[in-house]
């Protein structure tokens, strides 16, 4: 005589109730395993063969009709009418269909992401530097234009188009855009109500930069935080295919000069370096980055976005004289500053390194901030040499 219910052995996929609740109420309190009779029986507070008949259904559930009962969070498994002809014949009753899968194959899928990959590898993997061959004897000048900000109420529009002209007529003297174009705020967020409290519209903006990137020969243009805002990264890089900018990047422009005579000079500018803050030295991380070798060890490491003005020079372990520069930009007045207490500069807006390669150490790279010196400055060592 067996020792289970005869209802196991005749109609196994069918049980009475009373041990569908017994199996659930213990898959309740004890989600996985297979528990031993004497745990079933304290868990279920039943007698020892209630707990031998609760045991076998829990080696195999599915056999008496029973889903294993989903892990907690999940949602549970029903029991399918027709899941016994699909497990067999991987269709559904009445259903037929040929089996085919019209998706991309998967050895065809990880072949395009291997080669992807691999093309991606490839452009990364190449040296950041940019070389720029100098054609022409003598020193040139990179005049380091700080955020520009042209659509800002706040903007000293009158110097940045001073500024402008005189890099415009000044030969041999190139601009580099530190990012921050344009205001550029993101379309339905917080920030985009403040286009209620400027003159500029978006559409004048985008003139005003056509008229910065057309004006001036470029080497290179940052894409700052305010211009990857909504798709002014992409309009800008459209206004700038005619400009032959030797380098347009969210990210670092590093670039290496190399002259007819003398060394060559490297500058390296990011929107903003890391490396943190300090009371102490307003070029703190730009410092911090130079010392740390970054840029590849460039003679110059430049950035704008704190709208602040600072200069550091130092001689390098290698013995080269390093510079590290913050240009303030164009906006002089910033309600952001304002309502925060901070201190607003009143100088600084751009800055001009004039690179001399045939000179000294010391004079190899000159710091001008006022862009009628540095030009006047140009003219007079190009005459010299």
């Amino acid at each position: 005589m067996s020792r289970f219910p005869e209802w196991m052995n005749t109609n196994p996929r069918n049980p009475p109730q009373k041990w569908i609740d017994l199996y659930r109420e213990l898959r309740r309190r004890i989600p996985e395993g297979q528990p031993a009779g004497l745990e079933i029986s304290r868990v279920l507070s039943c007698n020892d063969y209630t707990a031998l008949v609760v045991r076998q259904i829990v080696k195999d559930p599915a056999a008496y009709g029973l889903a294993t009962p989903a892990h907690p969070g999940e949602l549970p498994t029903l029991d399918r009418w027709d899941r016994d002809q699909y497990e067999q014949t991987r269709q559904a009753e009445g259903l037929q269909w040929d089996g085919t899968d019209h998706r991309v194959p998967i050895d065809e899928l990880l072949r395009r992401r291997i080669q992807r990959f691999e093309e991606v590898d490839r452009v990364k993997s190449k040296s950041q530097d940019t070389i720029i061959d100098v054609k022409v004897n003598g020193p040139i000048a990179i005049t380091h234009l700080g955020d520009p900000h042209l659509d800002d109420d706040g903007t000293h529009i009158g110097l940045l188009k001073h500024t402008i002209e005189t890099i415009a007529k000044t030969p041999y003297m190139y601009a580099g855009n530190i990012g921050d174009t344009l205001n550029a705020w993101p379309e339905g967020s917080r920030l985009s109500g403040l286009y209620a409290h400027q003159a500029t519209t978006w559409d004048e903006g985008i003139r005003l930069a056509v008229w910065l990137i057309e004006s001036v020969p470029w080497v290179y243009t940052i894409l700052g935080n305010h211009d990857q805002w909504g798709q002014t990264a992409t309009i800008l890089r459209q206004i700038m295919k005619g400009s032959q900018c030797a380098v347009i990047t969210p990210g670092e422009a590093r670039i290496t000069f190399k002259f007819p005579q003398g060394e060559p000079i490297k500058i390296a500018a990011r929107h903003n370096w890391p490396g943190g803050r300090s009371m102490w030295n307003r070029a703190h991380n730009v410092v911090k980055s130079s010392k740390l070798g970054a840029g590849g060890n460039a003679d110059i490491l430049i950035q704008g976005h704190t709208h602040v003005w600072a200069c550091h020079q130092h001689e390098g372990d290698d013995g080269r004289p390093r510079t590290s520069l913050i240009v303030k930009g164009f906006k002089d007045w910033d309600s952001y500053a304002e309502d925060r207490g901070f201190y607003q500069h009143k100088h600084g807006h751009s800055c001009t390194t004039i690179l001399d390669p045939t000179a000294g150490p010391m004079e190899r790279v000159r710091v001008v901030w006022d862009i009628d010196e540095a030009a006047e400055m140009l003219k007079y060592l190009r005459r010299r040499r």
